[in-house]
């Protein structure tokens, strides 16, 4: 028997498309909003990479009034200012923080580091399943490359450096000084290295940088000798494919991803670019270590997605198999269950996951709760409504004319 799946989502089924594409499964696509018992009636489980997203929150919402099981494949990497300082996730108007909790029944994350933090948030149904779409990149130990001469240098930065005005000045101060220290040493006539840069457009902009952004990230990978990037998920297909990689956070914020290279200043960073292209075997070995706690290298993630939704859907349960995880933490940021939370949500908001709505969807939510009551009070018999149109029909018969 076929299963059946779907998601809310457009534009990112890329997260999870290799999952879909099994004889055993039957993939109804993208199902838009309102989410109604039509629309839903032929969906056995819902798989997303964006819980954020509102219609996905309301698809999520509908999903669990009727039992309908929601999968979750994590989309990159978790990171500190972006769980805890990006204003999605503080005020209180975009409904509850980013993965506190996750919403989803079951969720599919990147490694046992990730599954840890996950479950250091307080959520449960973690799966270290690795994610489906880094089944494509090439798996290499860490080793010193030549692909270019100079050794060329791929300096990064995540999609979006900051999150605010205070973020902005932190960074740009700190990531200017480096840009800096890179164009002087690589402008001399015999330069140690070359510098490509793949950064944000805002940043770019701002230092008069050319950002090159061309072809996807493994094609710049396989093109570059080491990459220095600040943390984003760019690092962890960096240490598959064997390129030696420093992160680089200004902000100094607690690491989610551990590194063999680590600097929190320009200089330190700019001090250490060296060892970065001409690695050493220790420090190979250990980015190669560390990559192992971070992400599968079987490539076999999708897979393993694929058989914990067959179970799920089939059966009701997962099969054990993923064996002991890696860490387990003793205290949860969360207890979800309890009454301590966050103190802008109660536990009945959370769990009816009224809270997880930003505040203008919920009262959309409301208004077409509100028009359905109206609609059904409007096509269902009443004795009350109909003995009045009886009496006016009557009335407008045996009247007299002219009256």
């Amino acid at each position: 028997m076929k299963v059946t799946l779907a998601t809310p989502e457009t534009g990112r089924i890329h997260h999870y498309a290799a999952v879909v594409e099994s004889p055993e499964i039957e993939w109804l696509g993208t199902i838009l909003a309102p989410f109604s018992t039509a629309s839903l009636e032929r969906v056995q489980g819902i798989i997303i990479s964006d819980e954020w997203y509102a219609p996905t929150r309301l698809a999520i919402a509908e999903c669990k009034k009727r039992g309908i099981p929601v999968f979750h494949v994590i989309d990159g990497i978790l990171e500190w200012r972006n769980l805890f300082e990006n204003p999605r996730s503080t005020e209180a108007k975009n409904g509850s923080p980013l993965y506190q909790p996750v919403l989803a029944d079951h969720t599919f994350c990147m490694g046992p580091i990730q599954k840890w933090q996950l479950e250091w948030l307080g959520n449960a149904s973690i799966h270290a399943t690795g994610l489906p779409r880094l089944d494509t990149i090439p798996v290499s130990h860490c080793r010193p490359r030549t692909v270019s001469n100079p050794p060329r240098l791929l300096v990064a930065t995540a999609n979006t450096p900051w999150f605010n005005a205070e973020q902005r000045q932190r960074f740009m101060a700190e990531f200017s000084r480096l840009v800096g220290l890179c164009l002087a040493g690589t402008s001399r006539p015999n330069p140690d290295f070359q510098c490509t840069w793949r950064v944000a457009q805002v940043a770019a902009t701002s230092l008069g940088l050319v950002a090159d952004s061309s072809g996807s990230a493994a094609d710049a990978l396989a093109s570059c000798d080491a990459l220095l990037t600040t943390p984003s998920s760019l690092a962890v297909e960096a240490m598959l494919m064997g390129v030696s990689t420093m992160l680089f956070d200004p902000f100094a914020c607690p690491a989610f991803i551990p590194a063999a290279w680590n600097a929190t200043s320009a200089e330190t960073a700019f001090a250490q670019i060296p060892s970065l292209l001409r690695p050493a075997e220790t420090r190979c070995r250990l980015q190669d270590s560390i990559r192992g706690l971070i992400a599968p290298t079987d490539r076999g993630a999708t897979n393993r997605v694929r058989e914990c939704i067959l179970q799920v859907v089939r059966s009701g349960r997962v099969q054990p198999g993923e064996g002991a995880p890696a860490f387990s933490p003793a205290s949860p940021l969360h207890d979800f269950k309890s009454k301590e939370f966050p103190p802008q949500f109660s536990p009945a908001d959370v769990h009816g996951l009224l809270a997880t709505l930003p505040s203008l969807d919920i009262k959309i939510a409301g208004q077409n709760e509100r028009i359905e009551q109206l609609q059904r009070q409007l096509y269902t018999p009443n004795l009350k409504e109909g003995l009045r149109a009886l009496a006016r029909a009557l009335w407008n018969t045996f009247r007299k004319p002219g009256k």
